[in-house]
């Protein structure tokens, strides 16, 4: 679910989709881990 209201923005999602996206590692300060398949590319 998404909310707009104005200033803010809230994006609610259910676990399972949460943990598929994994949007606090994306967002973290700190660089992932490189895979070896991400090394690969």
């Amino acid at each position: 679910m998404l909310v707009d209201a104005g200033d803010i923005i809230v994006h609610v999602m259910q676990p399972a989709v949460r943990a598929y996206y994994n949007l606090e590692e994306l967002w973290s300060a700190r660089p992932a881990r490189r895979t070896k398949a991400a090394k690969a590319a």
